[in-house]
């Protein structure tokens, strides 16, 4: 009774001197954790490229078809970018607005609305990417090309339900 009296208390020191110690090495180190942050963010950067590099292996594209829709993806990842910076300089100006001394509604809404605009204008031209590099390939291209869209579109609603 003794003995397992003192492994449960045993136990729980040590449980509790490992939460005590990586709780101190998360606020040490912040710098190791924005290195993760920005890890993470690169591999997810690489599995679009990588979703990329899957859809034009399953398509069995020509190597016009190739050329064409890699001179689209190329453009539109540009296009991106700009817009994922500008939302980025945009939700900065809006933490900015909500701290202020001077708290501004209207200009809180507008940064808001203008956010918004950014998504969807976002949004509208990745659908006629889409589209555009539809029109490039076969029948059974397109069908391929569509169930690979559908299903992507699945595993990125699961992955965000389970976050």
């Amino acid at each position: 009774m003794k003995v397992t009296i003192k492994s449960i208390l045993l136990l729980f020191l040590m449980a509790g001197f490992s939460t005590n110690l990586i709780a101190q090495q998360r606020t040490q180190n912040p710098d190791r954790m924005r290195a993760q942050m920005h890890e993470r963010m690169q591999q997810n950067n690489q599995g679009m490229n990588n979703h990329h590099m899957q859809l034009m292996a399953k398509l069995d594209l020509t190597e016009d078809q190739k050329a064409t829709i890699q001179k689209m993806h190329v453009a539109q990842q540009k296009e991106i970018m700009t817009h994922k910076a500008n939302i980025k300089e945009k939700h900065a100006q809006l933490q900015v607005l909500k701290i202020a001394d001077n708290y501004d509604q209207n200009a809180i809404n507008n940064v808001i609305d203008e956010i918004s605009d950014l998504q969807a204008t976002m949004m509208k031209q990745r659908a006629e990417h889409q589209q555009s590099i539809r029109e490039t390939l076969t029948e059974e291209q397109r069908v391929k090309f569509d169930l690979f869209h559908q299903n992507a579109s699945k595993i990125m609603r699961h992955k965000m339900k389970n976050k």
